[in-house]
């Protein structure tokens, strides 16, 4: 058994949810958990490793696929959280319908240029994506 120190990480919204108005879920509810570290200059403009150094920078991709992804068909929840003690430790918490409204999602046009938009940051910028379906 590995020993590790105590490791707490609170984090705080970027794009949120009321946590009241979040439906429950059911069996055939689908949750995505995702992380994502940007390195500090790539979180704002300028973004030297960009195409364009104004942007979109990270913070900014992440917060414009939230607003667009909440208002898809069978969307419950899409939040974008910050960890407190290091900005740039974001979390994104999606919450579908069911899996036919998760995949609709995934061939949305504002999803598909965030997943073409995305390789090209993640190469720059150093970020770093896990992404994982429950």
């Amino acid at each position: 058994m590995l020993y590790a120190p105590y490791d707490e990480r609170p984090h705080v919204g970027l794009v949120a949810a009321n946590p009241k108005s979040i439906p429950r879920g059911n069996g055939s509810t689908i949750y995505v958990l995702t992380h994502a570290d940007i390195i500090p200059p790539e979180q704002f403009a300028p973004c030297k490793r960009q195409v364009d150094s104004k942007g979109p920078c990270g913070n900014d991709m992440l917060e414009d696929i939230a607003k667009k992804s909440q208002k898809h068909a069978g969307n419950q929840r899409w939040d974008v959280l910050t960890q407190s003690n290091r900005s740039n430790h974001m979390t994104v918490v999606e919450m579908w319908e069911n899996a036919s409204a998760q995949a609709a999602h995934q061939v949305q046009p504002a999803k598909k240029r965030f997943a073409i938009s995305y390789p090209v940051f993640q190469e720059r910028a150093g970020l770093i994506r896990t992404r994982n379906l429950y």
